[in-house]
């Protein structure tokens, strides 16, 4: 049989579950194995150490069949995959989403030819309302957050319209340039061609705006950080492209007559390396740091440039 609970007073999670079935390995081992839903949604072992907040509903599921076999698939599915989880909760995942994964995807068709990050999470969160509220490219990595339940999808979607959120990422570009500045870009997302460019003559794009500042310079390139202020597909790409200092390793988004340089790249060097929000139900102010992956601090290494802590403002 089940075992429901209404919470009074804000607790940890397993030392919640603990009280119902004796102890907290015991607790720990139900959370392992998938039986625990909170609010509605599946939680795993990773939650263990979250707080519960007054008026959530525990669920012990001891008669749902799978789901701890399902979680624990899913988990090597995103191992397998590169993905890490780095926060969850029962109405939110944050991922660190690694190169060559979309986020989402935008078709039928591409839904049977491409794996995505919503897609691999789906078993691991047991949950088909999974969604993602904002994207980064294919082969842009860092910090993504997908909602479990259509509530919060719809609470971090209302901030990503609002601009709330604080995105901050990290590009290695071409070129020296000065301690900082914004981008106010005029861009139109071209159906056919697929690629976000600039309003030719005749033609109403949307701004896109963001401020920069560098880090450092080093041989010919330099890290900057980006704070983005509006939300256009592959908005920094072309910002960069637009002022003759395409980001490292980028092969789409290139000023006319181009020749490619070093250092070389596997991929645009394009990092999210900070996520703030505000959490869709608590309302409490969520922060993420994620570090470099292995390419992009390679690249970093090639040209001596460090990686400093993010300093951003807090989400509004």
């Amino acid at each position: 049989m089940n075992d429901s609970w209404v919470v009074q007073t804000p607790l940890r999670l397993d030392r919640s579950v603990a009280e119902r079935v004796g102890s907290r390995q015991r607790a720990r081992d139900v959370l392992q194995s998938g039986k625990v839903w909170v609010d509605g949604a599946p939680v795993g072992l990773e939650a263990a150490g979250i707080i519960v907040p007054v008026g959530a509903v525990v669920d012990l599921r001891w008669n749902t069949p799978g789901t701890g076999r399902t979680r624990t698939k899913g988990r090597v599915d995103l191992q397998e995959h590169g993905v890490e989880v780095i926060y969850e909760d029962p109405d939110l995942v944050v991922f660190n989403k690694p190169t060559g994964l979309l986020t989402d995807t935008a078709s039928e068709a591409q839904r049977k030819a491409e794996r995505s990050l919503v897609a691999l999470a789906r078993p691991y969160l047991t949950s088909a309302d999974t969604a993602a509220a904002h994207r980064l490219d294919r082969d842009t990595t860092g910090a993504v957050v997908i909602a479990r339940t259509p509530a919060a999808f719809e609470g971090l979607r209302a901030q990503f319209h609002a601009r709330s959120p604080v995105r901050i990422y990290r590009a290695l570009i071409h070129g020296d340039v000065g301690p900082g500045g914004r981008f106010d870009d005029p861009m139109l997302w071209d159906r056919k061609l697929l690629i976000q460019r600039a309003p030719r003559q005749g033609e109403r794009g949307e701004v896109a705006s963001a401020r920069w500042t560098r880090i450092g310079s080093s041989r010919g390139v330099s890290l900057v950080e980006v704070q983005l202020e509006t939300g256009k597909r592959n908005q920094i790409r072309l910002h960069w492209a637009l002022v003759g200092r395409p980001l490292v390793g980028e092969r789409l988004y290139l000023p006319p007559g181009w020749r490619a340089r070093p250092p070389q790249a596997p991929r645009q060097m394009l990092h999210a390396a900070h996520l703030g929000f505000l959490h869709p139900r608590t309302q409490a102010p969520l922060a993420f740091d994620v570090p470099p992956p292995p390419d992009f601090r390679a690249v970093l290494g090639t040209v001596g440039l460090p990686w400093p802590p993010c300093r951003p403002s807090a989400p509004g």
